[in-house]
Parts: C-alpha cells; structure tokens; sequence
C-alpha cells in the first residue's frame, strides 16, 4: 500500500480583525497555551503567496497546554462575511473535548468572542462505523466556525483522538466543496491520504446542522495522513451544492477572514511538491525553501492552493 505524502496537521491558521481579543479567549477560556509569537516578515509572506501587509506583522501560536499538533496560528485580517453557514474552502476545525462538553458550552456562550449555534447535541454516526458524540458548533472571531466534539462511544476499528488537556488539540479540518468527486480524488489520490470514513444522505445531520432541506446529497469523508490515527490531522471533506455554499470568491495574494491556511507536515517535502506540481487544478504559491523563523527553525515549507481554492502549506517538521 503506498503511504500518504502527508503526515499530521500541525496547525490552522486563522485571521481576524482583533488578534490579541482572539488570544485571550483561547487563553481564558479553553486554557491554551502560547507556543510562540512573532513577526510577520517577506519570508512569510513570499511562503503564503499573499501581498505585503496582507496579514499584518505579528503572529501568535496557541495550542493545546502540552500538545504537540492541532495548533492554532492567529494573525491579523478582515473578518469573513458570510451570506451562508456552509463557508467555501476551510470552513474551519474541529477539536477534541475530554470532559464536561456543557461546560464549555456555557463559557463560550458567555464570552464576547464566540457565538454558540445551538446547544449540546448527540450525533450517532456508528452505522458508518464511527462513534456516538456530543458536539456543537460555534462562530468565533474571524468569521471561522469551531466545532468542538466529546466522545461518548468509540469508533468500531479504531480510535478517536486524545488529549491531556480539557480542550485538546485540533483534529480536523473541513473543506468545503461543490464538487465531492474531484476533492475526494485530489487527497485520496495526489496526496494519497487514506480514508477512514465515507458517508452520503439525503436527509441527516448534516443537513440539519446546516439548515439544507431534504433531498440534496451531502457528502461527509474523512481522510488521514501517515500518522498512527486520524486523531493527529485529519482532512474532512464536506461534499454539497453549490446553492449551499458561501459563494465569496477566493484571492489568490490575500487570505481568506476566519482559517485560511492548513499546515501539514511531510517527511519528504520534494515528493509532495512534484505531486502538487503534476496536478492542473492546484496552484503553487510558492516553491520548498528553508525557512529560518520560528516555529520553522531552518525547516523547508511550500505553500499552494487545493482544487476549491483552499490555502495548503507543507513544511517538514512539527513545529516546536
């Protein structure tokens, strides 16, 4: 079997008009930690593919306390209107909570910087040989949406992810696409990710957790790196019509409001530029160069854009 070109996820990163409003929540509210924090210089930005400014001059990472993936990168930027729930390219992430679901719940209800959808709900998704959880979604700042998911059972062959902390680590990031089949094949195949959950309706909770009627198809897939389980990154593939998307058109040189860049790790950056660079619908932003910044530390990375226009970097190492 050949092994995906990708390992983990080592971070989203989101923009947002208030970053140090940001930090504090993640800080105060779901006890993260800072990793590190920097300056935003060309280097960065000729890695990202964006005009000068585009991301103001400072970046914060945040993580979960003692994690070493699933991190979260906060820059500066617009925040990202949206005339429908369901967003285009990354919608956002999803992270994993240990214990007491409500009662971070209540603590986001009741900060300024993030807007609950509702409250606790169960979702059942053991006929596709997944887990019974408790999860809900959430707007945070930026116009990025969170969903923060607790295991009540586990899957039948294999696990769900792990955290020390209460609010742990980021575990998936959901791409949203009008075009199921070409995105599926674009990570099952050029990036040779490997599927561990494939499932399509007409009328589920997909549906309802996103105000679509009945009777669209919609597609929910997840696919993960050469990693022990999908727990240290996953790419969830959420495969609707067009009608129900966003349609705010991507900026090739801007990032979008809210996530707007995955990180990825690779142990051979080489292999997976050659691959993205043999695929006509991605589009490179930038060629492998070390990166000497932080959390980089000499590290090579690239950056490109996926089939819908969603903002990939690679880099070979985990930070640190």
């Amino acid at each position: 079997m050949t092994k995906p070109l990708v390992t983990a996820l080592a971070a989203m990163t989101v923009a947002c008009p208030e970053p140090e409003k940001f930090v504090s929540f993640l800080t105060g509210v779901w006890d993260w930690e800072v990793l590190h924090a920097g300056s935003i210089g060309n280097d960065l930005e000729k890695l990202w593919g964006i005009e000068a400014g585009n991301a103001g001059d400072a970046f914060t990472i945040l993580r979960s306390r003692g994690a070493n993936r699933g991190m979260l990168r906060i820059i500066k930027g617009a925040e990202r209107a949206r005339a429908r729930q369901r967003a285009a390219r990354w919608g956002g992430f999803e992270l994993v909570v240990m214990s007491d679901i409500e009662d971070i719940h209540a603590k986001m209800m009741a900060h300024a910087e993030s807007a609950p959808y509702g409250d606790v709900s169960t979702y059942d998704f053991t006929h596709v040989g997944s887990n019974i959880h408790k999860a809900f979604s959430a707007r945070l700042s930026g116009g990025t949406h969170v969903t923060m998911t607790m295991a009540v059972t586990l899957p039948k062959d294999r696990g769900f992810p792990h955290a020390e902390a209460q609010v742990g680590h980021i575990f998936e990031v959901p791409v949203t696409t009008p075009d199921y089949a070409r995105s599926r094949a674009f990570y099952e195949k050029t990036l040779q990710m490997i599927p561990v959950l494939e499932s399509s309706s007409t009328d589920g909770p997909m549906h309802s957790a996103w105000g679509i009627p009945a009777g669209p198809k919609y597609w929910l897939d997840i696919l993960k790196g050469d990693a022990p389980d999908e727990g240290l990154g996953s790419i969830e593939i959420h495969g609707t019509d067009a009608d129900f998307i966003d349609p705010d058109e991507g900026i090739k040189d801007r990032l979008d409001g809210g996530a707007c860049l995955a990180t990825l790790t690779s142990v051979d950056v080489m292999a997976v530029y050659a691959a993205i660079k043999a695929y006509p619908q991605a589009v490179i932003l930038s060629e492998p160069a070390a990166i000497d910044a932080a959390p980089y530390n000499g590290a090579r990375a690239f950056c490109f854009l996926g089939p819908d226009g969603e903002r990939i970097e690679v880099c070979e190492t985990m930070w640190a």
